[in-house]
């Protein structure tokens, strides 16, 4: 896989009518998400659905991962959003699994740094969930990757009152870690 293969970009709201993409996207999300997060959500949870995916795809929240060597297809995504006009937040970065350790993430994390300069950011931010009554090795591997990307924890948010419909989802406690990074 060449990088000129690769592209990353917002599609148009359109798109979000394209049953093909947003269902492929969830699926990726799923699948992604089920490792990732493995343990910490009830059983059968999943992270989001096609729907979800249309409604992001409307508000130009949902970044795009496609690999033009096979027909432009997308492998992956990523929730990107303006919390206000100095601060950016990315979540949900996930990516079909023949596509891991590829370099690829990292690009996408670098495509949300500088579509944040280009609006004029000062910092980026994302959260991570770690359970706090086990060692989840997927996310501490993730807490390690977002430091050496320099992004660093600023504070420990309260993830009942940010996301109260899901806590009933949750398999045990949590710490919600956010962090941030200067641009």
């Amino acid at each position: 896989m060449a990088a000129d293969d690769i592209s990353i970009s917002f599609p148009p709201a359109s798109s979000a009518t394209d049953t093909s993409l947003t269902t492929t996207l969830a699926s990726i999300v799923n699948t992604s998400y089920a490792t990732a997060e493995a343990g910490i959500w009830t059983p059968g949870h999943e992270r989001t659905n096609p729907d979800d995916i249309a409604s992001l795809i409307q508000k130009a929240q949902l970044a795009v991962v496609y690999d033009h060597a096979r027909s432009k297809q997308p492998i992956g995504c990523l929730v990107y959003k303006l919390i206000s006009p100095a601060l950016s937040n990315f979540g949900m970065l996930a990516l079909d699994q023949a596509y891991r350790s590829t370099g690829i993430g990292r690009r996408m994390v670098v495509f949300v740094e500088e579509e944040s300069r280009r609006r004029g950011c000062e910092n980026c931010s994302c959260e991570l969930l770690m359970p706090t009554e086990f060692t989840h090795e997927y996310k501490e591997r993730t807490q390690k990757w977002y430091e050496k990307m320099g992004y660093s924890v600023v504070k420990v948010g309260d993830f009942a009152t940010e996301y109260p419909a899901f806590i009933k989802y949750l398999a045990g406690p949590v710490e919600y870690r956010i962090f941030e990074k200067t641009l």
